[in-house]
């Protein structure tokens, strides 16, 4: 089990290295660059938060508001507080042509003000997200994949 525990951590920290670089990347993207690459940020933070969750035992929740997407994480007071210091899962931007369409966790809608709560074990939701060219799924399986898809 503790060679499991250090595999998986030391998956963690590669994904967390690699983000700088991606960001600095998306900065200059326009066009189809920008969006493939915003959603592959996307789908990497949703990734590290559905297995860091799982592996840590405390529940991590990701945020989509209007123009925008952050992760937040319970507080010891039981408040949910912003996830800061963790270019991971820092608070994000979206172009602003996109729009979250429709966000649904395990076949169910989830109701606006869009929140999707990563636990103990792997959740199976898509976000629909609409933008000028055209609309974009993001998933989550069963086994804890996530991946997008362009509709």
């Amino acid at each position: 089990m503790l060679v499991v525990v250090a595999i998986i951590g030391i998956t963690l920290a590669m994904i967390r290295r690699g983000g700088g670089v991606l960001d600095r990347v998306t900065g200059n993207a326009s066009g189809p660059d920008e969006v493939r690459m915003t959603l592959q940020r996307l789908v990497r933070s949703v990734a590290v938060a559905s297995e860091r969750a799982m592996v840590r035992g405390r529940p991590i929740a990701l945020d989509l508001s209007t123009g925008r997407y952050r992760f937040v994480a319970l507080d010891v007071a039981g408040r949910w507080v912003a996830i800061e210091n963790d270019p991971v899962f820092a608070e994000r931007s979206l172009p602003r042509d996109w729009r979250w369409v429709v966000v649904r966790r395990d076949g169910e809608a989830v109701e606006a003000p869009f929140r999707l709560l990563f636990g103990n074990e792997p959740v199976r939701f898509t976000i629909q997200i609409a933008t000028q060219g055209g609309q974009f799924v993001v998933r989550g399986n069963s086994l804890g994949a996530v991946d997008w898809v362009a509709q």
